[in-house]
């Protein structure tokens, strides 16, 4: 007999799951809830390299979402001001692979040259390949022969989150996905504490189930209102707790990148999809309040903008992902402001995860492992996220006492550490690259120069890497010069999607 899954919710979150579940268990029945009186979040949103390898399991063309999304590539983070000297940095995907830029033993290949930069006080944006891409509103591929596309490194999506849940509804709905329009009344559960069904809200419709995803949103229907599950609050680490988004237009020709533009009380991300930005201030209400943060956003882009809805949101996460038979996804499980576009991400690594141990199918025993799994991976994001904060800047009360009003999350400091000794051994296990930190912990001048010096003639590096490095920047031009620019590529996609 075939197992029921009922996902409640839709949304980015939901039909993702829905796609998932049906591809991991095609023989089982699978069934969205969802209703239309309850909107979604969608000022844009952004991704990494993870999300087109999601796409590419489902077998969903990046085509598609180009044509059909508002879809638009991404290669990294631009990140305007978090030093408070108007300057910026930039969190890229480390196309190194494509660049014919020799290893050296055992040492990792993005470490060695940003090595060498650190260790030669030279700015690392020089080497970032992905960065003067972007600058140049050029992509990483270049068509070699009719059809035929030579790829140089990784790339991500932005994409209009409304417009994508209703083209993987679609999606679903074609691969026999069964959806139902209403929302929860109650709750049938067995004597052991496991969902059997559930009713929706005209109590003429009852759906069994043998596994629920709940993935109701900042509802956060079973894992808080229904089972009570235990949560962590990371206010005491990230206090910001207010999202003001609006958009802003634009003519098409734009850098492949997400901005993270550092503000008097928070940040503004700034995601390009088709025909507008979308975007949003992220902000600490302790400080000011919505009026005011309007006013500091329209005095920074020169403009009126309009607000459609201010949301409230608090940092954290559940302790347990699984409970009973029900998994939390989205941000019915956890949320972390949208600084390094985790939450699409973590939620797809997760659900992977979760079906590649047979979750459904499993004891508590394997629950257990699978909770401890999500929990580290959400304590590694916070880690990562609270590092952006270690700025210089100090031109207004929320930077100057973030410090001093925040407590930093545990093994930060000794990842820190870590960061200044080379080659890096206990950063390799994590959900981000070498790479990652020390791009942000240079930018931010975490990084003793000193140590990075003497490294470069402890391990001989400077002068295995010099006439490297020289012939390094001459490719990157060389290939760049190749490349598409991000509009036609858009285009270039569009007219071969049918």
């Amino acid at each position: 007999m075939n197992k029921n899954i009922v996902i409640l919710g839709g949304g980015t979150a939901g039909w993702l799951t829905a796609l998932l579940a049906k591809k991991y268990h095609p023989s089982y029945n699978i069934t969205l809830v969802e209703s239309d009186k309850i909107g979604i979040l969608g000022a844009g949103e952004g991704t990494v390299p993870h999300f087109p390898s999601v796409l590419d399991f489902l077998n969903i063309p990046i085509e598609s979402l180009i044509k059909e999304c508002g879809a638009t590539l991404k290669l990294g983070i631009k990140f305007d001001n978090w030093n408070g000297d108007n300057t910026s940095y930039f969190h890229d995907f480390f196309p190194y692979n494509g660049l014919n830029f020799e290893t050296f033993d055992e040492l990792s290949l993005q470490n060695i040259l940003l090595v060498y930069m650190i260790g030669k006080k030279l700015p690392i944006d020089d080497v970032n390949f992905y960065k003067i891409m972007a600058e140049n509103h050029k992509v990483p591929l270049v068509e070699i022969e009719d059809g035929l596309l030579k790829r140089y490194g990784d790339y991500a999506l932005h994409f209009d989150a409304r417009l994508l849940a209703k083209f993987l509804r679609k999606e679903a709905e074609l691969r026999g996905i069964n959806r139902i329009e209403g929302k929860l009344k109650h709750v049938v559960s067995d004597s052991n504490g496991d969902i059997k069904g559930i009713v929706l809200d005209d109590e003429k419709i009852k759906i069994p189930l043998d596994f629920i995803f709940d993935c109701s949103g900042f509802a956060r229907i079973f894992l808080g209102d229904y089972f009570k599950t235990e949560w962590i609050c990371y206010k005491k680490h990230l206090p910001l707790d207010t999202a003001l988004p609006f958009f802003l237009n634009h003519d098409n020709d734009i850098a492949p990148q997400t901005e993270s533009i550092a503000m008097k009380y928070g940040w503004v991300w700034k995601i390009p999809v088709q025909g507008r930005y979308g975007c949003g201030y992220v902000y600490d209400s302790s400080y000011i309040n919505e009026k005011q943060a309007k006013k500091e956003v329209e005095k920074y882009f020169g403009q009126k903008i309009t607000v459609p809805k201010t949301f409230k949101f608090s940092a954290g996460t559940y302790k347990d992902t699984v409970v009973h038979n029900c998994m939390g996804v989205g941000l019915a499980h956890s949320f972390f402001e949208p600084l390094e576009a985790t939450s699409i991400w973590i939620s797809c690594l997760n659900l992977m995860t979760f079906f590649q141990m047979n979750g459904v199918n499993k004891t508590s025993k394997m629950k257990d492992k699978f909770n401890t799994i999500c929990l580290e991976r959400n304590e590694e994001i916070l880690q990562f996220l609270y590092l952006h904060y270690l700025t210089k800047r100090k031109d207004s009360d929320f930077w100057i006492n973030f410090k001093k009003n925040t407590e930093m999350p545990k093994n930060l400091e000794n990842m820190l550490m870590e960061l200044n000794n080379f080659p890096f051994n206990a950063l390799t296990k994590g959900l981000f690259t070498n790479t990652s930190w020390l791009i942000i912990a240079q930018s931010l001048g975490l990084l003793d120069e000193k140590i990075y010096s003497s490294i470069l003639s402890d391990y001989e590096i400077d002068s295995k890497v010099k006439p490297t490095y020289i012939s390094f920047i001459e490719n990157m031009e060389n290939i760049q010069s190749l490349c598409f620019t991000h509009n036609d590529f858009i285009e270039y996609l569009k007219n071969s999607y049918k």
